[in-house]
């Protein structure tokens, strides 16, 4: 999953490709950034985890902490059993929201958010400002997010503070005004970048010549 970058693409579930619109938390230090998890053991494998994060159990959408021995997975195994463990954490976020993990159905978010981003009547994720970017400049959006974003959201609270104190009522609104704030900053990123580009060059084109 750490391998993992913006414009990647992965199995959202068994039979729909998902592209990654860009994977969260990739540039912090996994001894910096730990998180408990749950490991969950069934007859194919295993599948780590946070608590918190959402994946298909018994049918349904909810918390890995829900699981325990025998309750039914997305691939229709019974899990063996769960182990509670720690690790880094980082997450690829994708244009569908799921991503197919070790045979494993999981959304790409934790229950306090998965409610409304899964939910395509809130804001569809493949027509947000941030994926269409992410399509266009997957590289740049990728380090954008590594540079500037994750430094300022990425870490515990973050955007997860700031939505959690915004109304329920107005959560989806304050979604779709994250991702506008975030896509004007990634075109002001890339224009400054730009711009010390042709800096550069300029100036190395000015040695040049003065040596000639």
């Amino acid at each position: 999953m750490s391998s993992l970058v913006a414009g990647d693409l992965v199995l959202a579930d068994t039979s729909t490709i998902a592209r990654v619109v860009v994977n969260q938390h990739r540039a912090v230090g996994a001894d910096e950034l730990t998180s408990a998890f749950v490991t969950i053991a069934h007859a194919e494998g295993s599948l780590t985890v946070t608590p918190d994060h959402v994946m298909q159990l018994d049918g349904a959408w909810a918390p890995a902490r829900d699981a325990k021995a025998g309750s039914l997975l997305s691939n229709g195994h019974a899990a063996l059993g769960v182990a509670a463990t720690r690790d880094g954490i980082v997450n690829p976020l994708t244009t569908t929201g799921t991503i197919l993990a070790n045979g494993l159905l999981a959304s790409c978010y934790p229950e306090w958010i998965a409610g409304h981003m899964l939910s395509t009547s809130v804001y569809p994720l493949p027509l947000s400002m941030g994926s269409l970017l992410s399509l266009v400049f997957p590289l740049s959006v990728q380090a954008f997010y590594d540079a500037e974003i994750e430094p300022i959201f990425g870490g515990r609270g973050g955007y997860r503070g700031l939505l959690e104190a915004v109304p329920p009522g107005f959560v989806s609104t304050a979604i779709v005004l994250l991702d506008l704030l975030i896509a004007a900053s990634f075109a002001l990123y890339s224009l400054s970048t730009a711009a010390w580009v042709v800096v550069g060059v300029a100036a190395y084109t000015s040695f040049v010549a003065r040596k000639a």
